[in-house]
């Protein structure tokens, strides 16, 4: 299912599993001297989605130049890393802490591909925060004109004794 924040609820999983982890992972150091960390890789865009498989094992998977170029990222992660491409980049960009690693050589692409590594959250940012934008009722402002123009536009001459 497509949802419009599908990046952004990705990058937040994979903080929250790094956090998890990371919790369990200094437990099981103290207890039994194992350290335990994870690298992810993610990557937005199309895929196809389906069963893959025979009548022995079937599997609901994800496939496509999508997935490929997120597997390819999660290689190139640090263990304890999340690294984003450029695509996943653009849509949370303004939610999360990140650093740019520059154009990366990725296996299987002619062209290099900037990579992300993921830092944390920024904390209380709204995607009106993110866009810069202004509340969509205020008064005033310097969108004031532009609003009442395409309000007398769209309800004719102003009556006399009113106002808008």
């Amino acid at each position: 299912m497509a949802l419009e924040d599908h990046a952004f609820r990705g990058v937040q999983a994979a903080l929250a599993i790094q956090e998890t982890l990371s919790g369990y992972s200094e437990q099981l150091k103290q207890d039994r001297g194992v350290e335990l960390q994870i690298r992810l890789g993610l990557n937005t865009g199309l895929v196809v989605v389906g069963r893959i498989g025979d009548d022995l094992r079937m599997d609901y998977t994800a496939v496509g130049d999508t997935t490929h170029l997120a597997s390819r990222i999660q290689t190139l992660a640090e263990p304890g890393t999340i690294l984003i491409a450029d695509a996943t980049h653009r849509l949370v960009e303004g939610y999360v802490r990140s650093e740019g690693l520059g154009p990366v050589a990725v296996k299987g692409r002619s062209e290099p591909v900037q990579v992300y590594r993921v830092i944390g959250r920024r904390r209380g940012r709204t995607r009106l925060d993110v866009s810069g934008g202004t509340r969509p009722h205020t008064t005033g402002g310097p969108r004031t004109g532009t609003r009442r123009a395409a309000l007398s536009a769209w309800l004719g001459p102003k009556p006399a004794a009113a106002s808008w």
